[in-house]
């Protein structure tokens, strides 16, 4: 396979695993029961040359740059909540661990576009930590409680969830809540206004070569 191939299918595929630990007063509807656990992080797999400037900022595929913030999804990992739905459209996907052993996505959207989202669920005070980066993103989940909707304000993430934009959710028929809430992706992401979001990864240019030997497997801890 030629090596353009290899790097557009690395660029869509691109899942950035991070593990976080939970931090007090941050669900909504959902308890936090466990005690914040000691994790780590698995870096993203590195190349050579600098943050694209004229490819998709989050992929770094080509193609014109939608002119538009990008828009966070809380997104539910529980076995109860597959199959989801806008995962494979998403530009970045992050890994939360949270209470139970189970896991949330951090659903990053910005240069495609889905039908629905979901199962959409609370947000975490770590979420705004992670989201900073990405230059006054849209923040759509299912709720939180006071304290998390304080920090909310206060930080640079644009609200779209469904106290800003209710008729933007519905409940999935057919799926149990609380793993049937879902989001009209057109809906939530209408009338933003604002910058796309800086390059999260480095991608090499065309005819650039990697620097460093084939890797047969990759291991994470």
């Amino acid at each position: 396979m030629g090596r353009r191939w290899r790097r557009a299918r690395a660029a869509r595929a691109v899942v950035a695993l991070v593990s976080v630990a939970v931090v007090a007063g941050a669900c909504g509807g959902d308890k936090e029961e466990a005690k914040p656990k000691t994790t780590t992080t698995t870096a993203a797999p590195t190349t050579t040359g600098a943050p694209s400037a004229t490819g998709q900022p989050l992929t770094g595929l080509p193609g014109e740059v939608k002119q538009r913030p990008a828009l966070i999804v809380k997104i539910d990992n529980a076995p109860k909540a597959r199959p989801q739905a806008g995962l494979l459209n998403a530009d970045v996907v992050i890994e939360e661990a949270v209470e139970g052993g189970v896991t949330r996505f951090m659903v990053i959207y910005q240069s495609q576009d889905t039908d629905e989202v979901g199962p959409v669920r609370s947000a975490r005070s770590t979420d705004i930590h992670l989201a900073t980066a990405l230059n006054k993103p849209l923040f759509s989940y299912s709720g939180a409680n006071r304290v998390f909707e304080d920090l909310l304000r206060q930080s640079t993430l644009v609200n779209v969830g469904p106290s800003a934009r209710p008729g933007a959710y519905f409940r999935k028929p057919g799926r149990p809540a609380p793993y049937n809430y879902w989001g009209r992706f057109p809906q939530i992401y209408e009338g933003a206004t604002g910058s796309p979001p800086p390059p999260m990864f480095a991608y090499r240019g065309a005819g650039e070569t990697a620097a460093g030997e084939p890797a047969n497997n990759v291991r994470f801890e």
